[in-house]
């Protein structure tokens, strides 16, 4: 799923602004339950439509799931 155009877009858009707080990660959906054995968050966190999709969280918190690139502007 990383090389797919949609995965593509969305990590440009998510790498355009300096953001030094942030932690980006990639989660390939066939990897995910190994990733989410050390970062159980995101073992709930599901594609929409089969795109990838990213979870914007602050504080805790994420907000709903979006395919939209612009979701990091």
């Amino acid at each position: 799923h990383g090389n797919t155009d949609d995965t593509r877009a969305m990590w440009l858009a998510a790498n355009t602004q300096y953001r030094p707080f942030s932690v980006i990660v990639l989660v390939d959906p066939l990897e995910q339950a190994a990733l989410a054995a050390q970062m159980p968050w995101v073992a709930g966190m599901k594609m929409i439509d089969d795109k990838a999709t990213a979870y914007v969280c602050r504080g805790f918190v994420c907000n709903a799931p979006s395919t939209d690139p612009k979701v990091f502007l």
